[in-house]
């Protein structure tokens, strides 16, 4: 069975909390990415865009410094638009600086990343048990990929992502969702199975 994959998104100042977090996740069998400063001359780009293209889940670590990373809102745009599990941990932030497009999800604050470990057990057995059953190797389906061919549309999401501008940036509206009959309110009178007179 392949491993979850993590994407875990930090700016430079953190990232030796990016690696205690990697170290822990690595425990669970789970495959972490991380950026790492790298040998002058290394492609950051496209190196950045496959490891998210092929992730599972995004946790972002969201602190003072990372909030004004251009490449923590850059892969954060990109994991947006990629639609992946978008997982906010934040310190030392009021709401206000929350960026946008992840005020609106459950984030915990960095001293409970505890429990994401646990979240992210439950999903690695879960996945595990549900290929056992079925006989095959689960692995996560991928929503949507982006290739290095087509920068501009890519741009072009993200700049509207990172203005806040997230419905503009749905390309197409999703599909709606079948409706399940509503529940009867509570006292509500039921119709009378009596015959008229």
């Amino acid at each position: 069975m392949p491993p979850l994959k993590i994407f875990i998104s930090h700016s430079h100042d953190e990232e030796w909390l990016a690696e205690m977090i990697a170290a822990e996740l690595q425990k669970i069998d789970v495959d972490p990415f991380y950026y790492k400063r790298n040998e002058t001359g290394t492609p950051i780009t496209s190196d950045v865009r496959a490891k998210l293209n092929d992730c599972d889940e995004f946790l972002i670590l969201l602190t003072p410094t990372s909030i004004w990373s251009h490449w923590v809102l850059y892969e954060l745009s990109v994991a947006h638009y990629l639609g992946k599990a978008i997982r906010p941990f934040s310190m030392y932030l009021s709401e206000q600086e929350i960026p946008p497009m992840v005020r609106d999800l459950v984030r915990r604050p960095m001293g409970e990343i505890r429990h994401y470990y646990d979240e992210v057990r439950g999903r690695v057995a879960k996945a595990f048990a549900d290929g056992m059953a079925l006989g095959i190797a689960p692995n996560a389906p991928r929503p949507m990929q982006v290739g290095a061919d087509d920068p501009s549309q890519l741009k072009d999401q993200v700049h509207k992502i990172v203005l806040g501008d997230v419905t503009a940036a749905a390309e197409t509206p999703p599909s709606p969702e079948p409706r399940s009959p509503k529940p009867a309110k509570r006292g509500a009178r039921k119709p009378s199975r009596r015959k008229p007179r």
